[in-house]
């Protein structure tokens, strides 16, 4: 019963996306690139997730879950700028939600999101830092509303003989504390993915499609302290190299276990343009 979710605080100021599509040239899905490649990208990625806020009665050990948020779109558009040692980059996302509400009556809802500043620096080959700061300008529950400040490592590295490279980002994320029921979104959180690009060999018929399709994969997750949510998640994705600059990713991910934050599904495309 819902009324039994509502014996304890609430405080709905808080962000339940955890895939924010990477901004900068290289970039994988949601994992910056460590190399730091002078020019421009400009991005836009449309998605749909299932069940990405889910909270469990402690009063019944479980067996009573509440789906606050059930179904979520987002829209979330990009631009970034570098030159050969420092980036800047600015993304804004849009949302579109619904679920059982934090009362059981039900929410749906359109909002924008916190706005993404960062600023980055080549520190060596293949290995990047960054600062970003997450302003709070969500206009709903759910979509953000936290002050954030969050410093950030890039690594990258790449076996062209394999056609391979990997990348991989790590960070911590400093905001104040949220407490929505029985679950903590604490003052820290460490953040940590690690992507991987297959530029297939193609054989035969398919050699056309050499350096114009591919795969590419992800695995994200954070961990903010005992008793703060700790979402792991996988994602893949088909990739197309266009003309004129032109990328496209195509795919779809999940997560593990029954965390509060974690998606039972997600489905994503996302479009960049390189100059």
């Amino acid at each position: 019963m819902p009324v039994l979710f509502l014996l304890l605080a609430v405080e709905a100021g808080f962000d339940v996306e955890t895939f924010q599509p990477a901004p900068g040239r290289g970039a994988f899905l949601a994992v910056e690139s460590g190399r730091t490649e002078p020019g421009w990208e400009i991005g836009a990625g449309a998605g749909v997730e299932r069940r990405p806020l889910v909270l469990e009665s402690p009063a019944l050990a479980g067996s009573e879950r509440l789906a606050v948020v059930k179904t979520r779109g987002t829209l979330d558009v990009h631009a970034a700028w570098a030159d050969a040692r420092w980036g800047a980059s600015v993304a804004l996302p849009i949302a579109l939600q619904d679920g059982s509400g934090a009362d059981g009556t039900g929410i749906s809802s359109a909002a924008t999101g916190d706005l993404r500043l960062e600023g980055r620096v080549r520190l060596l080959a293949g290995l990047a830092a960054g600062l970003a700061l997450f302003v709070p300008t969500a206009s709903a529950d759910f979509a953000g509303g936290r002050f954030a400040v969050e410093p950030r490592l890039f690594f990258e590295r790449a076996w062209a003989r394999a056609r391979l490279r990997g990348g991989a980002n790590l960070s911590v994320r400093l905001a104040p504390e949220r407490d929505f029921f029985d679950t903590r979104i604490g003052v820290a959180a460490l953040v940590a993915a690690g992507a991987a690009e297959w530029r297939v060999p193609w054989p035969g018929r398919l050699s056309r499609l050499r350096d114009r399709a591919g795969f590419l994969g992800e695995l994200a997750g954070e961990w903010g302290g005992a008793g703060s949510p700790a979402p792991i998640e996988a994602r893949a994705a088909l990739r197309l190299w266009l003309a004129s600059g032109w990328i496209v990713d195509a795919g779809g991910g999940g997560g593990f276990g029954h965390d509060p934050l974690v998606p039972s599904w997600r489905a994503f495309a996302l479009v960049r343009w390189e100059k």
